[in-house]
């Protein structure tokens, strides 16, 4: 079974557990254009396999977004959480881009959605100030 969670690094500080974003860890990311290509199948077949089984115009988006985002394979929403922890967030939505198939719907409802999440996040500030610091370099 796959996992979509990104391991933090934490520090005692100040009585409190805090994301360490700088401590040294492995940058690597598989290939992004490969990767890409290989969510980019698995949503294709997911839409074809659908069309197929489904004729009818189908919501995909319906419901909260919890339960609407099962096809998804989770190297997708993997591979966003580790280009955020590492700083490199500004390459998060030209990889969706890249991963979406033109055909299928929701590709900004789903940005949306895990943009919504990930705020929620109780590291959200440190990614932010990390995400920005990293980009203005």
């Amino acid at each position: 079974m796959q996992s979509p969670y990104e391991l933090v690094p934490l520090r005692f500080r100040e009585g409190a557990y805090t994301p360490d974003l700088h401590l040294p860890r492995d940058s690597q990311l598989d290939s992004l254009p490969e990767l890409a290509d290989s969510i980019r199948a698995s949503l294709e077949q997911f839409y074809q396999e659908s069309k197929q089984a489904y004729p009818y115009t189908v919501e995909v988006l319906g419901g909260v977004p919890e339960q609407r985002w099962g096809f998804v394979p989770p190297r997708l929403w993997a591979t966003l959480l580790r280009l955020f922890y590492l700083g490199r967030g500004q390459e998060a939505w030209p990889f969706v881009e890249a991963c979406w198939p033109e055909a299928l719907e929701g590709r900004t409802a789903f940005w949306n959605d895990f943009m919504n999440r990930l705020r929620q996040s109780p590291f959200w500030q440190e990614l932010a100030n990390l995400n920005q610091s990293l980009a203005e370099d």
